[in-house]
Order: C-alpha cells, then sequence, then structure tokens
C-alpha cells in the first residue's frame, strides 16, 4: 500500500457567515485546506495553521454547490475532501483519508461516515460497492 504524505490532500470547507481566521483550529484541519466562507464581502486571504496553508475565499454569492466548486477550482493536490464548518475532525482524519485511497486505487470518490451533532441528520454507509457506472 503506498500512503501518499498530507501534502496529497486537500480539504474543502463550504461555510456560511464564518471567521475562517478561527475555522481552521475549530474543526481541527490537518491539512492544506480551501475555506470558501459565504458572506458579505468579497476578497482572499491565506494564512498558516499547524503548518498548513489555508486559503480564504470570502464569497457575496450564495449555494453550498457554488462554494465547493469554487475550492475545487483552488485545490492543487490529486485528493480533496469535501467538508462543511459544522464538523470537527478527529486526530488522524487525514491520514485515514489518505490511507483509504490507498487501499482503493481503482477509486475515484470514496465517502466516509461522519459522526454529526444532535438534530443533525446522519446518513451511514454499510458495505462498499462499485457506482452503477463501475
Amino acid at each position: 500500500m503506498n500512503i501518499k504524505p498530507v501534502g496529497d490532500l486537500t480539504h474543502i470547507v463550504a461555510a456560511l457567515k464564518e471567521d475562517p481566521a478561527t475555522l481552521a483550529a475549530r474543526m481541527h484541519i490537518a491539512c492544506d485546506a480551501v475555506i470558501v466562507n459565504q458572506c458579505d464581502e468579497d476578497s482572499r486571504g491565506e494564512y498558516e495553521y499547524e503548518g498548513h496553508r489555508i486559503r480564504v475565499v470570502n464569497d457575496s454569492g450564495r449555494g453550498v454547490g457554488r462554494s465547493r466548486n469554487q475550492g475545487m477550482l483552488l485545490a492543487d493536490t490529486p485528493i480533496t475532501l469535501i467538508g462543511d464548518e459544522d464538523i470537527t475532525y478527529r486526530d488522524g482524519y487525514a491520514d485515514a483519508v489518505l490511507r483509504e485511497f490507498a487501499g482503493h486505487p481503482e477509486a475515484d470518490l470514496l465517502l466516509f461516515n461522519v459522526a454529526q451533532s444532535e438534530g443533525r441528520a446522519t446518513y451511514h454507509n454499510e458495505d462498499k460497492r462499485r457506482s452503477a457506472s463501475g
């Protein structure tokens, strides 16, 4: 199994009216990230968190799909992880994502189960299978 370094993973975060300067710490981001924050301004910036490059796009446009698409355009790694601002990730998540991709080199997309906060719907995958087209 050929596990890639964390530098091969970009975490894309769709956020709504958040403070991007503190979001990486609150979410426990453990790799480079692109935070697309829907708010009332249009600007870009960048900072470092725990040795990782965090790029920020503040965007007055609306729509989670739009935010994720902007993040995908800025991602510069072979693997991306898409998440929302209300998820707090556990230690080691970035390595776990890379391990799963290394263990499934035929996969273009992997879905992961994520524990949610109270009151938020959770959908769990129970098995592994190919898509209808694969």
